[in-house]
């Protein structure tokens, strides 16, 4: 689920999914095309996979910002919609900082107790 700008990195994590939904908020391009950077995310190579060839040059040599709905038309989201979830409350906002925060300090398993703690603070209400 993409809601925001999706732009380099970002765009070439999203051609690893099956399936990508986006908000009406979100916006795809990759700008270091323009400057010949390509990113080590394995969008440069994933991309076949999810758009033609003609989509691609458009993408990655023209290099616009592209809306949720231009993204679709192009193949690059397969559904622009709201997400079901309510927003998360204060509590689980406050939760994912400190999680944040901290991850870096944390063993495997730490992260793992934690994020499964986050899943019953969110779904179980």
């Amino acid at each position: 689920m993409i809601d925001g700008d999706c732009f380099g990195g970002a765009l070439d994590l999203v051609f690893a999914f099956d399936l990508r939904f986006a908000t009406e908020r979100s916006r795809f391009s990759h700008p270091g095309a323009k400057l010949g950077i390509v990113t080590g995310f394995g969008g440069t190579s994933r991309w076949r996979r999810v758009l033609s060839g003609s989509a691609a040059r458009r993408l990655f040599l023209s290099n616009p910002i592209l809306s949720a709905a231009e993204a679709h038309a192009l193949g690059l989201i397969d559904f622009i919609g709201e997400p079901a979830l309510p927003p998360l409350d204060a509590a689980t906002v406050q939760f994912v900082k400190e999680l944040t925060n901290h991850a870096s300090r944390l063993s495997q398993r730490e992260l793992t107790l934690l994020a499964e703690r986050l899943g019953r603070l969110y779904f179980e209400r």
